[in-house]
């Protein structure tokens, strides 16, 4: 007789509690660590370091650290197996009680630094290996490690997100008509398609970089440079992104001197039944 019990893995759209996966691209500099430790802002918040002290006091210099520093806390990584580490404490420890938003970066530092330490065990066991020579099986292991990372901590109940650096794929040309340039989030493998996939599961994928303009001075004729912090959420030639979380709530950009992740949160925060 078949089984007519309704199945327990069948769940109400409206009442489902939805976890935020952005993936913040751009070149060093733009503004990515303090954007993502924003998260501050809306909840505690663990930092996955692999930038190095840098990335820290840019955090510290932030406007916002004074006040939200309390829900700040941070953890150097430098190998999967402090990834591991980070996905156990999530799935089988107090990690989804201790914080609500939790953020690799970045994802493009990390994997230099697992390069490094897959070399070294590699010599460990081989002396006549050179660390500083990978194969394609050492370059293989490193992008499954980090995808396979991804995968996992997609599965968890925590808002996770990461930062990355910026790869071009193809050639950049003067003549646009002959340029396959494309420019995308800096995870390695397989000339883009690693980062592709990647990218799909995450439900927000922006860039950020700096954008200066001459504008005219109010009451004369005198320009000032304007300098502002941009989010591009949209694609946009040569440059990938994507907003599938908003129903286009947040346009194509996001821009202003200063740009913290609350301002995606309260726009995309689903509407409950009441």
């Amino acid at each position: 007789m078949a089984n007519s019990k309704r199945p327990d893995a069948i769940h109400p759209l409206n009442k489902t509690k939805f976890r935020i996966r952005p993936l913040i691209y751009g070149h060093p500099g733009s503004g990515k660590s303090p954007f993502a430790a924003s998260t501050a802002m809306l909840g505690r918040t663990l930092i996955l370091n692999a930038d190095g002290p840098d990335s820290l006091v840019s955090v510290m210099q932030a406007d916002y650290y004074e006040e939200f520093q309390d829900n700040l806390e941070f953890w150097n990584v430098d190998s999967i197996r402090d990834l591991h580490e980070v996905r156990d404490y999530f799935r089988r420890g107090t990690g989804t009680k201790d914080f609500e938003w939790l953020w690799l970066d970045s994802a493009t530092l990390f994997e230099e630094h697992d390069m490094d330490d897959i070399m070294h065990q590699l010599n460990k066991e081989k002396s006549h290996r050179d660390v500083h020579l990978p194969d394609k099986a050492q370059y293989m292991l490193r992008q499954n490690h980090l995808g396979m990372w991804v995968r996992e901590m997609q599965k968890i109940r925590i808002n996770f997100g990461m930062t990355c650096h910026v790869m071009q794929i193809g050639v950049d040309d003067e003549d646009e008509d002959a340029s396959t340039a494309s420019y995308r989030p800096a995870i390695q493998g397989k000339q883009g398609e690693i980062s592709s996939k990647v990218c799909g599961y995450f439900g927000l994928v922006g860039r950020m970089y700096v954008r200066r303009s001459r504008v005219k001075v109010k009451g004369g004729d005198k320009k000032k440079v304007k300098t502002e912090r941009v989010l591009q959420l949209q694609p946009s030639g040569k440059w990938y992104a994507k907003d599938r979380l908003s129903g286009d709530k947040l346009g194509a950009e996001l821009a202003g001197r200063r740009i913290y992740m609350s301002d995606i949160v309260n726009t995309i925060r689903p509407r409950r039944k009441k």
